[in-house]
């Protein structure tokens, strides 16, 4: 009986020191964070380069959309640090309720891209105006790519979650190693967007 407590003991504390998710997330992780730093290294050429054209350009974005999406984004972050944490402790119908409500963070997200792109398309600031507002479309645009991936996955997740829930035996250990890997796509997309905004929308 002491043995099996023990081993109870050593393999929950294994679980909670381990990295969540599959290795293969932070596989995808890591090959994103460089194809976004290539993308930063040549914004940064380029702004090097006509200086008083991106100061130009970076002027005519308006800031408020930018801050607005970074509270979106941020809040979402931690409803899908709550949803993860909730299938971990098994309390499925609230973790799918989050899952929903970060989900609406992220088209929340969307919406108010597109408003704002088209405000700016309007406004005669198409991304071959010059090399600042094709690298904002260019960056930004990747980046909106991604959120539409993340809705993507946590429909999945939404869905996963309920054939659990129907199930009725508490989550699986498929859907707890999902999720983790879902929350780390989430709040990496979330930080992305945190870097895009100080360097498109602050940098000096």
């Amino acid at each position: 009986m002491a043995t099996t407590v023990a081993t109870t003991r050593a393999k929950t504390r294994r679980n909670a020191d381990s990295v969540p998710g599959e290795t293969g997330i932070w596989i995808l992780v890591l090959v994103d964070l460089m194809f976004f730093a290539a993308i930063f290294g040549v914004f940064m050429v380029e702004r090097g380069n006509a200086p008083a054209v991106f100061d130009q350009s970076r002027a005519q974005l308006v800031v408020g959309w930018g801050a607005v999406n970074t509270l979106i984004l941020l809040t979402s972050s931690l409803t899908m640090a709550l949803a993860v944490r909730s299938v971990r402790q098994g309390a499925l119908v609230q973790a799918r309720r989050l899952v929903a409500v970060t989900a609406a963070f992220g088209v929340w997200f969307v919406v108010n891209k597109a408003i704002e792109w088209t405000a700016e398309i309007g406004a005669g600031h198409i991304p071959n105006e010059n090399h600042f507002f094709l690298m904002y479309y260019t960056s930004a645009g990747i980046h909106l790519l991604h959120v539409l991936i993340g809705l993507v996955v946590l429909a999945y997740l939404y869905l996963a979650i309920t054939r659990d829930i129907r199930r009725g035996a508490g989550p699986s250990p498929i859907l707890k190693r999902n999720t983790e890997s879902g929350g780390v796509f989430w709040h990496f997309v979330d930080l992305l967007w945190v870097v895009l905004f100080a360097v498109l929308y602050l940098a000096v």
